[in-house]
């Protein structure tokens, strides 16, 4: 799995970010982690559905303060 931190810089707007997923039915199991062509050859060959997610995140200015614990979750 690939993730990225939604991170957009304060003040800097509306950020989208898409989100894909995809079942795929029975078969062998990928050894290690696969690469790109390994996943798109499963995907093609067993693939039995696929959605798709995008959402919006907005950072204010100043929504960050220096050492604060603002948005930290415990």
């Amino acid at each position: 799995m690939i993730v990225q931190d939604a991170d957009p810089p304060p003040g800097h707007g509306e950020h989208r970010y898409a989100f894909q997923l995809f079942a795929l039915g029975a078969g062998e199991p990928f050894r290690g982690t696969p690469g790109r062509e390994e996943v798109m050859r499963a995907i093609q060959e067993r693939g039995v559905a696929s959605g798709m997610l995008i959402g919006t995140y907005t950072r204010p200015d100043g929504s960050i303060k220096a050492g604060g614990t603002q948005g930290a979750v415990a």
